[in-house]
């Protein structure tokens, strides 16, 4: 809403002419001032966003990582222990 305002004033200022006036040019160039401030803390925001993405992907790579070699040393034992029934050897599942 507050940006509807704004761009009113700033429109009705342009027709008008009051742009040319002092007050009007303190508008302009204080409304130009606060939207690029916006515009700039916006960025600074995305920017850190993307930096806790990253690192967040970070994390999940090493957890997929660690789960794989979790996983492949569950198979290798599954492996084991299959190749031991088989043999007939006696099997202890305790780990």
């Amino acid at each position: 809403m507050f940006e509807t305002l704004r761009d009113g004033i700033g429109q009705i200022s342009g027709l008008l002419g009051l742009d040319r006036t002092v007050p009007g040019a303190f508008w302009k160039y204080t409304s130009l001032a606060a939207d690029m401030a916006y515009n700039l803390t916006e960025l600074r925001l995305g920017w850190q966003n993307v930096g806790r993405l990253e690192e967040s992907n970070v994390r999940y790579a090493e957890a997929v990582r660690t789960l794989g070699e979790r996983m492949r040393s569950l198979v290798e034992r599954h492996r084991e222990l299959r190749r031991r029934i088989e043999e007939g050897e006696a099997v202890e599942f305790g780990g």
